[in-house]
């Protein structure tokens, strides 16, 4: 009898074999964590990424644990265990949880526009969800970027990047895990490389009358004059 007096009060190492949820958007709130396996017993304690957190005894094979949002503030790859205490208890084997970077929410960006030919630039884009690691996108290739806060970002534009008038995509992405690129048809972020604005110097003839009008080819009469200036463009 005192042999089964032993085996009875005796705990065992605990096994885990899965984790619901698994995975978790970074910068959430506090979620339960329910932990299935075995020889779970009143006094296990689920363990996130080595810390003890608030365990509730459902059956010997779940548990539900309270995850604080800092456990989930940033993203990556987080071990969870479950521990018996007591001489024959132990710590279990690790499930993994993941934590995902969230998608970036780019909103803004400054400057709004410079003019073809500019040297290097600093460009600034203000949003939401950026994380360490986030990388401003321009016309689809993602700059080296410095990461400012949560809301802001930065990196330099060189002047290779606006020799030419166009329109230009801006966008944010994210690391994984989770994360992505920002990608929106309905309101682009549009960046605007601009030709400059011409300037009238002196044209000729500076006057002229009507006798020394011209026939054009549509039979009509006009007088050529030759306009000087800068920052004309094809098309001015």
């Amino acid at each position: 009898g005192s042999v089964l007096a032993v085996f009875k009060g005796r705990t065992s190492v605990p096994i885990t074999t899965g984790l619901s949820p698994d995975n978790r958007v970074a910068e959430t709130q506090q979620f339960t964590l329910t932990v299935n396996g075995f020889n779970f017993n009143s006094a296990s304690v689920v363990y996130f990424n080595g810390a003890p957190r608030a365990t509730e005894y459902n059956y010997p094979t779940q548990l539900r644990a309270t995850i604080l949002p800092q456990d989930i503030a940033l993203a990556g790859f987080f071990p969870v265990t479950v521990v018996n205490p007591g001489e024959f208890g132990g710590t279990s084997n690790a499930q993994t949880f993941r934590v995902d970077n969230p998608m970036p929410s780019p909103e803004e960006f400054s400057p709004e526009f410079v003019l073809k030919g500019s040297p290097d630039f600093e460009l600034t884009v203000t949003g939401t969800k950026f994380v360490s690691g986030s990388k401003i996108v321009w016309d689809g290739v993602e700059k080296e970027t410095t990461y400012i806060s949560g809301g802001e970002l930065r990196a330099t534009i060189s002047a290779s990047d606006v020799v030419n008038a166009r329109f230009v995509d801006i966008s944010v992405s994210n690391p994984p895990p989770g994360g992505g690129l920002y990608e929106t048809l309905d309101d682009p972020l549009t960046f605007e490389v601009r030709n400059p604005v011409p300037t009238v110097t002196s044209i000729d003839p500076p006057g002229t009358s009507i006798l020394d009008g011209v026939e054009g080819p549509d039979h009509s009469f006009g007088v050529p004059v030759t306009i000087f200036g800068t920052n004309f463009e094809p098309g001015a």
